[in-house]
């Protein structure tokens, strides 16, 4: 008995280890300014969105430090906009939707705006929906065809054996992406899982077969 126990528990450890050890630090990805060509004062890593006193943006809590964006996204028409404002995706647009500069923090005002793909502009209806909630049934949300009565993946027990990371039962930008860090082998994407083979994906959607 006293074996068995610690052979589980070496799983359970490697378990909850492995992940951080695949995990990368925020110090380490384009998240940290300094990597990009921007000159931050003594180097610091997290203070162009966060601070530890006298924050800007008091109403998204976050300590956080960084000009927000105004809104005025095109939705889907079943995404709730109070959701996406309040949200920490408005925290991602505030760089990704192109419309605050990326030095724009802790009351200076910058001119680097994000560019390329990285760059979704105020029409999100051409990506992946943000401010919706999680469906629970029906099977519109189903890949390729798949006919299973539940519409999709139970958000808190997943096949890549990770929370979806919902808000109030909403899908936002951290439902894939971890602003401080990645699981997955490509940093940039900051995904929470990695997406080899559609892994991701499949996290939530269900697939045929």
């Amino acid at each position: 008995m006293r074996t068995s126990f610690k052979v589980l528990l070496a799983i359970g450890l490697g378990i909850l280890v492995l992940p951080v050890a695949l995990q990368s630090r925020v110090k380490d990805t384009v998240h940290n300014l300094n990597r990009s060509g921007f000159t931050v004062p003594n180097a610091e890593v997290c203070r162009p969105c966060h601070a530890p006193h006298n924050t800007k943006a008091l109403e998204v809590g976050a300590l956080w430090n960084h000009d927000l964006s105004g809104g005025g996204w095109a939705l889907y028409a079943d995404a709730d906009a109070n959701s996406v404002f309040s949200g920490s995706s408005r925290l991602c647009l505030s760089c990704h939707d192109g419309t605050v500069a990326l030095d724009s923090y802790g009351g200076a005002t910058g001119t680097q705006r994000i560019l390329g793909s990285e760059n979704l502009g105020t029409e999100l209806r051409d990506d992946h929906p943000i401010g919706v909630l999680y469906p629970t049934s029906g099977t519109r949300y189903n890949l390729l065809g798949a006919t299973t009565a539940n519409a999709i993946v139970d958000p808190i027990e997943t096949p890549a054996g990770q929370s979806a990371g919902l808000e109030d039962g909403r899908v936002q930008c951290s439902s894939c992406h971890r602003a401080h860090g990645t699981r997955a082998a490509d940093g940039r994407m900051f995904l929470r899982v990695d997406n080899n083979g559609s892994r991701l994906c499949m996290t939530c959607h269900i697939s045929p077969g």
